[in-house]
């Protein structure tokens, strides 16, 4: 192991006992593990960004996988927690058939990453990205079509083909410069 995979480790342990001090000390709140399970889903995450960020080579296909499973992690904890979201309510696993778009979401937003990640070279992963985004956006307009708060955010959503349009634009002018 390297010394920054070392330290990575280390630091890992260091907040994992930190928390478990403090909550059996009763000083933070004691989750249990049904509710914490997807911080792990979270670090594995963020570990394939570590690895982006301090690779040699910076591959773009760390942050992309880092991207999807962190984002993933993070949905869970919607479930977890079963947090408030306007217009649904309090959210349990139930709710999976209503909030399912959010997984093309995720792989789309991870496309863009991937693409941002490339340095902006790669056009081509923006278009599993769009249409990956028009998946999301069109699951939610049938899930949640009723939801008052999602009606708003519909209304934008063929900002989301204008975006795509200019990108598809100036790949095309700048394709033809080079020739």
């Amino acid at each position: 192991m390297d010394r920054r995979g070392t330290v990575i480790t280390a630091v890992v342990l260091i907040a994992i006992g930190a928390y478990l001090l403090l909550a059996n000390l009763n000083l933070i709140p004691n989750y249990s593990f049904t509710q914490l399970w997807p911080g792990i889903v979270v670090l594995v995450g963020i570990l394939f960004w570590l690895g982006f960020i301090f690779g040699k080579d910076h591959d773009p296909g760390l942050a992309f996988v880092g991207t999807i499973v962190t984002l993933v992690g993070l949905f869970f904890f919607l479930f977890t927690f079963n947090v408030d979201l306007l217009g649904l309510g309090r959210v349990d696993w139930d709710d999976m058939a209503l909030l399912w778009p959010v997984f093309p979401l995720i792989v789309g937003i991870a496309f863009v990453v991937l693409w941002a990640a490339g340095r902006f070279r790669d056009w081509g992963v923006l278009i599993p990205a769009g249409i990956l985004l028009l998946v999301g956006l069109g699951g939610f307009a049938f899930t949640l079509g009723n939801v008052p708060v999602f009606q708003n955010i519909l209304q934008w959503w063929p900002l989301l083909l204008i975006f795509f349009g200019i990108v598809i634009l100036i790949q095309s002018v700048t394709r033809s410069r080079s020739k």
